[in-house]
């Protein structure tokens, strides 16, 4: 009886402690969606954590992160609203498409001329080779948030019989 009630506890307390080392993360929590906020945080740890910065250069880079990502969220949500807009009138016009894709232009450009001056402010504090890793963990965290694409089996060899291609 003393043996299984040691057990017992022992298992108890070995579930209980891995239960709270488990990882603090919106993914952790099974939840099916995150705002924007736990987005920008998880996605600025997943940088910090692939690539080998200082904490005072990490520090430095983290308020031109925040600026930039915020700068992509609002044009994102201002390019959705317009989506939206368009999809909610009854009839739609050939006006309404040309100030839609007018407005879809004016929202890549201004992505663009953000990502130009984030890209010039990171020169400045980071190396060449610090740069290309932290741009490469900044790209690779989508893919490592979504996991790989379904379906994509990269490029296939041509099908069917070697006699039926033309030989020169």
């Amino acid at each position: 009886m003393k043996k299984t009630f040691l057990l017992i506890a022992a298992l108890m307390l070995c579930s209980i402690a891995g239960y709270s080392q488990q990882e603090k993360s919106f993914r952790s929590k099974r939840t099916p969606k995150a705002s924007a906020e736990e987005l920008m945080k998880e996605k600025w740890n997943f940088i910090v954590g692939q690539t080998s910065m200082k904490e005072e250069v990490a520090n430095k880079i983290f308020p031109l992160f925040e600026s930039y990502e915020k700068q992509l969220l609002e044009s994102q949500k201002r390019k959705q609203d317009l989506h939206r807009e368009l999809r909610s009138k009854s009839t739609i016009e050939e006006k309404d498409y040309k100030t839609a894709n007018d407005l879809t232009l004016k929202f890549e450009t201004e992505k663009a001329d953000a990502f130009s001056k984030y890209y010039k402010e990171l020169d400045k504090l980071l190396t060449d080779k610090e740069l290309y890793n932290y741009l490469r963990a900044e790209r690779s965290f989508k893919r490592e948030l979504f996991g790989p694409r379904q379906g994509w089996k990269g490029p296939q060899p041509p099908t069917g019989k070697p006699e039926m291609c033309p030989r020169n």
